[in-house]
């Protein structure tokens, strides 16, 4: 009895305790792939079957849907607190924010799997205020809807949220032919439907 009551324990136990390596594993994966993003980053295509939803809260715990950016150009931007070229890539894109404020634009920051607290302990400590939302992906779901296998990861979606592009490391978005090819982007949504260009992409789970 006591040995099959033992072994029932450990038998539950083993799928626990593999989430929890698999967890620890892609931690380090991912770790190690952000000091590899120090590299030079650029924009490149981006075409999925279909763009993922994304719901998560944000840092002040409220719902945020990109379902509701639609008719702006985004850029979902994932990250993590230690994560070494998010801090500059977050000044740049708070910097591009600035640029092209008041215009059809968003940003939605995603970071990957940390605390609230820690998030504002790591904002106020590197004196980054952003005017843009931060979501907090609790549970790490969204990061592996997206297929993020490094960070930073950011992508790029036009007007009726199609994919546009996908940057794998850290980018200076706020200068040069980066800055351009977003303001082109801005530009061609503030003149109206696009020419020639698809209108409705759909999401995983529904339309846009």
């Amino acid at each position: 009895m006591c040995g099959n009551a033992n072994g029932g324990v450990v038998s539950s136990l083993l799928p626990l305790v593999h989430r929890q390596l698999c967890t620890l594993l892609f931690g380090c994966v991912l770790a190690f792939s952000c000091a590899a993003s120090e590299r030079a980053a650029e924009l490149e295509a981006w075409r999925p079957e279909a763009v993922p939803p994304l719901d998560l809260p944000t840092l002040e715990g409220r719902a945020a849907a990109l379902a509701a950016e639609a008719g702006k150009l985004v850029i979902v931007h994932f990250f993590a607190t230690w994560c070494e070229p998010c801090r500059d890539e977050l000044r740049s894109l708070e910097r591009l924010a600035e640029t092209l404020d008041g215009r059809p634009f968003r940003i939605l920051a995603v970071d990957v799997g940390e605390p609230a607290d820690r998030i504002r302990r790591f904002l106020a400590r590197n004196e980054i205020s952003l005017r843009f939302p931060v979501l907090i992906d609790f549970d790490k779901q969204s990061m592996w809807a997206w297929d993020v296998e490094m960070l930073p990861t950011s992508y790029v979606l036009d007007r009726a949220l199609c994919p546009l592009w996908k940057v794998a490391g850290a980018l200076e978005w706020d200068v040069g032919p980066i800055l351009s090819k977003l303001e082109i982007e801005v530009a061609r949504i503030e003149r109206g439907p696009s020419e020639g260009r698809q209108e409705n992409c759909m999401v995983k789970g529904g339309s846009q």
